[in-house]
C-alpha cells in the first residue's frame, strides 16, 4: 500500500495540546466510547491526535489511511513567520462509520480538546473528523522539509485547506521523513531523560538545600533548583539541552531540536510542578527559555 503525505494547518495552541502533549486517554475513550489505538498512546497514557473541521476538506480525511504522513503547519500571519512544522504518522481515524452518533461523540471530544479557530471566513467551532497519530512527533525546519520534498516556500500557498494531500513525492523523500519520525522518541521518553539530566546537573551545580520541595534518594539531591537549559547558539553555554541530547544519542535516537524542547517546556510548565524562566537572548534577539526548575518528579523515580 502506498504511503501518502498530507499537509494540515492549525493554531499553535491546538497543536501543542493534542499533537505534542497529547490528551488524557480516559477523556478520549470515555467520550468516543472506543479504545484509542496503542501506537497513539505514550507511556504517560496520553493520546496523540488531530482534528479536521467540516470545511470541504473532509474528503482528504476520508482518503487518509494508516501509515500516511501528516505535516502540520502552525497558522501564522505571514509565510515569513512560518519556521517549523510538525511531522508524524497516521495510526487510525474516527468516526468509524460516520453515523450521527459517532459524529456527535467526535464533535463533543473536539470541543473539549481544541479551541475554536477564528478567521475571515468565520469561526471553526468543532473538528469532528479525528486522526489518531503516532505518539512520536518530529519538529523540523520548514525549509529542510520543503527541500526534502522538492518544493519551495511559494508552494505552501497551494495548501490553504485544513488538510490536503501533497502531490508527486519521491520514494526517497518519503523514506527520509519516516526515518526522521521513528528516530524521535515519544514525549514520555524525552521527559524521563530530561528529568534524569536535570538531576545529574543539580548534583554538578551542588544544589543540595536543607529544606527542599522533594528529595531524590537516587541522585542524593533536591528538586527545586533552577538549571540552565543551555544551547550555545542561544545562551552561549551548555546545559540541559546538550545533556538531554547526549542521552538520546546514547539510546539510538536523534537529538531533538531546540524548537521541540521549547514546546515541551511550554506543555509541562504548570504551578507546583515545573517553572521556566524566559529572557531575551543576546544571540537570537528573541525571548527564549533560559532555565527550568522542576519542583517534584515528572516521572516515577526508579527504585
Amino acid at each position: 500500500m502506498n504511503t501518502d503525505i498530507y499537509v494540515a494547518r492549525g493554531s499553535e495552541r491546538n497543536i501543542y495540546r493534542s499533537v505534542v502533549k497529547g490528551v488524557e486517554k480516559s477523556i478520549v475513550e470515555s467520550i468516543l466510547g472506543v479504545s484509542a489505538p496503542k501506537e497513539s498512546i505514550d507511556s504517560f497514557g496520553y493520546v496523540h491526535l488531530w482534528g479536521v473541521p467540516k470545511s470541504g476538506a473532509e474528503k482528504y480525511w476520508r482518503s487518509i489511511k494508516r501509515g500516511d504522513i501528516i505535516i502540520i503547519l502552525p497558522v501564522k500571519k505571514s509565510r515569513r513567520e512560518l519556521n517549523e512544522c510538525y511531522i508524524t504518522i497516521v495510526i487510525d481515524k474516527y468516526p468509524i462509520n460516520a453515523i450521527p452518533e459517532e459524529i456527535e461523540r467526535s464533535v463533543k471530544l473536539s470541543r473539549v480538546v481544541w479551541e475554536p479557530y477564528r478567521r475571515k471566513q468565520g469561526v471553526t467551532e468543532s473538528y469532528p473528523y479525528i486522526v489518531f497519530l503516532e505518539s512520536r512527533v518530529s519538529i523540523e525546519s520548514i525549509n529542510n522539509v520543503l527541500k526534502m520534498l522538492g518544493k519551495d516556500t511559494k508552494s505552501l500557498a497551494g495548501y490553504r485547506e485544513s488538510i490536503q494531500r501533497v502531490r508527486v513525492i519521491s520514494e526517497q523523500a518519503l523514506q527520509e521523513l519516516i526515518q526522521r519520525i521513528y528516530k524521535v522518541p515519544d514525549i514520555a521518553t524525552i521527559l524521563s531523560l530530561f528529568e534524569e539530566a536535570y538531576l545529574e546537573l543539580s548534583t554538578r551545580f551542588g544544589w543540595n538545600p536543607v529544606n527542599c520541595y522533594y528529595y531524590s534518594t537516587k541522585y542524593n539531591v533536591c528538586y527545586g533548583a533552577p538549571i540552565p537549559l543551555g544551547n550555545k547558539e542561544v545562551w552561549g553555554r551548555e546545559g540541559l539541552f546538550e545533556e538531554l541530547n547526549k542521552k538520546l544519542v546514547e539510546k539510538g535516537f536523534r537529538p531533538i531540536t531546540w524548537e521541540l524542547l521549547k514546546q515541551i517546556i511550554k506543555s509541562i510548565t504548570r504551578p507546583g510542578m515545573v517553572w521556566a524562566s524566559w529572557f531575551s537572548s543576546v544571540y537570537t534577539k528573541q525571548v527564549e527559555p533560559h532555565d527550568v526548575t522542576i519542583m517534584k518528579p515528572l516521572t516515577q523515580e526508579p527504585q
